[in-house]
């Protein structure tokens, strides 16, 4: 705890001594940049992404034009500093390629996570 002064006097107010708490910034960064994913749904390195943070974040899902209904699940939707976030995606996919992000949020901190999927050569 410490107690606020100025000229090496006490600040009070009404008589009660003031104190400053000081919290952390927010923080918040992933193990992982990029998960990939084949068309059958398979993961190409790994499936899950660990956060660590300051403080409870919670994922969400960033359009980045290829829509992200085909994100079948990002569980949990939010966690603590050294949880793991596992996402699947869905198979039969025949496309070029698509992408999403993962985002995970402390406060006004954010990491995000690429989630791409390669359609069948």
């Amino acid at each position: 705890m410490a107690y606020l002064t100025y000229n090496g006097k006490y600040l009070r107010d009404n008589g009660k001594m003031l104190t400053l708490s000081i919290a952390p910034p927010d923080s918040v960064s992933t193990d992982v940049s990029e998960i990939s994913f084949d068309g059958t749904g398979a993961s190409l390195d790994q499936e899950w992404v660990q956060v660590y943070s300051s403080g409870t974040w919670t994922r969400s899902l960033v359009n980045t034009g290829d829509g992200t209904a085909w994100i079948t699940s990002a569980l949990p939707s939010s966690g603590a500093s050294y949880d793991t976030c596992t996402v699947s995606v869905q198979s039969g996919y025949e496309g070029l390629g698509r992408s999403c992000i993962l985002r995970f949020t402390v406060g006004s901190a954010t990491a995000d996570v690429t989630i791409q999927q390669y359609g069948y050569v």
